[in-house]
């Protein structure tokens, strides 16, 4: 700052300095809301992905589809791999139960993902293995108990008619 042709470096300084801790915490913010925008996206293209599984081919789906709604007709080999299935779908869906504890996804992402675990869930194969039928394991001794709890309330609220 110039007053009457002399530099006043004190005020020059002091304004250096604010302007600095201006940009220090706009540039905090902003990796703040990236790394939460980077997050949330890394969330739902694993659970995606996990979804993706079970029509990848018709076999999958088949599968999927007899497991769900005709558990009998399975053999032993493609109970397991049923199971296996649902296993990756639970681990998938409680990842995102934890990040949606931490703040990262909203209750609105949060209820879209988990749609199809609500769906499952309420399945004639889906109770086995929530149950622990298919592995001798049942779900509750594995998963938190705010996810199981989650995921047995709002699969009654989301499909009233077929949860068992």
């Amino acid at each position: 700052m110039v007053l009457g042709g002399i530099v006043n470096w004190e005020i020059a300084g002091a304004v250096g300095e604010l302007i600095a801790a201006i940009a220090v915490v706009t540039s905090l913010v902003y990796l703040g809301r990236q790394f939460r925008l980077a997050s949330t996206q890394a969330v739902q293209d694993t659970y995606q992905q996990t979804v993706n599984t079970f029509s990848a081919s018709k076999e999958n789906a088949d599968l999927v589809y007899r497991g769900s709604f005709e558990l009998a007709s399975l053999d032993p080999g493609e109970q397991f791999h049923y199971m296996m299935l649902l296993s990756n779908l639970y681990n998938t869906a409680a990842l995102c139960w934890e990040q949606h504890q931490k703040g990262v996804i909203s209750d609105e992402a949060l209820r879209r993902l988990l749609v199809p675990s609500y769906h499952y869930y309420s399945s004639e194969g889906g109770q086995a293995f929530w149950k622990g039928k298919l592995s001798g394991i049942p779900i509750r001794d594995v998963f938190p108990d705010g996810f199981v709890d989650h995921i047995e309330t709002e699969s009654l609220k989301f499909l009233p008619e077929r949860a068992t």
